[in-house]
């Protein structure tokens, strides 16, 4: 049977990842959720194939033999539940697995890190890079050479086009279009539904069509 740990928890990405699990594998597969606080939520929903059970981590005994899996979305959230548990239990980004849902298109010379997530419906064309801890959303298409860094979230319906250069620790919300080689900042925020014409400097907040700046951010992931 095949082992998987989700470290944090967040119900609808848990459910993104058993769902993603049950199209993966054929046979049995059994999911230990590991909170990283201490109530423990109750997991969305169970599936035939996957026995799913949850813990806090304050009785987690971790396991070299399974791999991990984050079980958060936003980039803040990543990196605060990597490093709770890196420093904890020295889980390193090695002991973290790349999860692709089997109905995304991965050009065969796409590069991919630890602990990535890429949803049903992505298309990721020839020489992508995409960095540790990378979450694709559903229906996104990213073009050529276009590199993501650590910690990145791209929301649902995404269109990142060829030769962009996308930094650590960024958000990009639902429906956004980035043209040809747009370079985008560390920790920048992109709002929903805009228009990305040019480049975003980094800690910043950009939203709207085309998009222009609406803020800096003054609490920035290191």
């Amino acid at each position: 049977m095949k082992h998987y740990h989700i470290v944090g928890q967040n119900n609808a990405v848990i459910s993104m990842i058993l769902e993603a699990l049950y199209c993966l594998h054929s046979h049995f597969v059994e999911v230990v959720v590991v909170a990283n606080i201490s109530s423990v939520q109750t997991v969305p929903y169970q599936l035939g194939r996957i026995k799913t059970t949850e813990i806090s981590h304050e009785y987690w005994m971790p396991d070299v033999s399974n791999k991990c899996l984050l079980g958060v979305f936003s980039p803040a959230s990543k990196r605060q539940v990597y490093d709770f548990f890196l420093n904890k239990y020295k889980i390193t980004t090695d002991d973290y697995e790349t999860i692709m849902h089997p109905v995304a298109t991965v050009a065969t010379n796409a590069m991919m890190a630890n602990g990535v997530h890429v949803g049903p419906g992505v298309v990721i064309a020839p020489y992508v890079e995409l960095g540790n801890f990378v979450t694709v959303n559903r229906q996104v298409s990213i073009g050529h050479h276009t590199k993501i860094g650590d910690f990145s979230t791209i929301n649902p319906g995404c269109n990142i086009a060829g030769g962009c250069t996308i930094g650590k620790n960024v958000a990009i919300g639902m429906g956004v279009n980035i043209v040809n080689d747009i370079e985008i900042g560390d920790n920048a925020i992109i709002g929903a539904g805009s228009l990305i014409t040019k480049s975003v400097a980094a800690n910043t907040l950009v939203y709207g069509v085309p998009a222009r700046e609406i803020k800096k951010i003054t609490t920035t992931i290191a």
